[in-house]
């Protein structure tokens, strides 16, 4: 199965898989030092520019989907580009009033996953419910013999696996940049305490050499591959 494939990559150094992969580039877009500040009537015409951006940026085949996220937390919405550089992505936000004016600022790390898995929206803004988790290593991580080291990715390779073979788990990949954040994975609509059950007994999890975030958000009906 293709998608176990994709997920037994996840978060591993990036290497020559058996099955073609792909980069792309995924934005956080974070709340900025002049989040909220405005009146209702600038706030919706920001807001209006701001998705008028993204359907222009999805036209040009620039934006695979952005989604945003369903709390209230620190990072309000992801979006995933199909370009050559940050510096391109730095640039699809150029005329976007949200970040000119400081309402909310861009991180973009480059993203590893299976070519031809991320599906093309009929409808852009046609929604469904979503999970996004952030995988990241934890500044006080656990250390271990290089022996046990490899039990522990064995496990974790075979959790992932196993999650994308039950359905839940839908699109998966490491990051290029080994800071924090390790990977990500698109999980479909359960019940988030089925998702964290799953992740609770990954061994790189349990042995506390990586945590994860947990966000729900939205996500365009098409986006995430069709479960199996």
């Amino acid at each position: 199965m293709m998608l176990a494939a994709i997920a037994l990559v996840a978060l591993a150094a990036p290497q020559e898989p058996e099955f073609e992969m792909t980069t792309y580039w995924f934005a956080l877009l974070k709340k900025g030092p002049s989040y909220g500040q405005g009146t209702r009537e600038e706030l919706m015409e920001m807001q209006a520019a701001h998705l008028s951006n993204f359907e222009k940026l999805h036209r040009e085949g620039k934006l695979l989907f952005p989604a945003p996220l369903a709390s209230n937390g620190e990072i309000r919405g992801i979006a995933v580009f199909d370009v050559k550089t940050k510096g391109d992505v730095m640039k699809c936000f150029e005329s976007d009033p949200f970040i000119t004016k400081k309402q909310m600022v861009i991180e973009a790390y480059q993203w590893y996953t299976g070519k031809g898995m991320i599906g093309k929206p009929e409808k852009f803004f046609d929604l469904e419910d979503a999970y996004l988790g952030i995988l990241k290593r934890p500044n006080d991580a656990a250390t271990f013999t290089p022996e046990r080291m490899q039990e522990i990715q064995a496990g974790h390779m075979a959790n992932i696996s196993a999650m994308a073979e039950v359905g839940i788990l839908a699109l998966a990949g490491p990051l290029a940049e080994a800071g924090e954040m390790r990977g990500l994975f698109f999980f479909r609509k359960v019940e988030e305490e089925t998702i964290r059950a799953w992740v609770a007994k990954d061994p790189a999890v349990a042995a506390k050499r990586l945590v994860m975030e947990l966000h729900p958000m939205w996500i365009a009906k098409g986006v995430l591959p069709p479960k199996k």
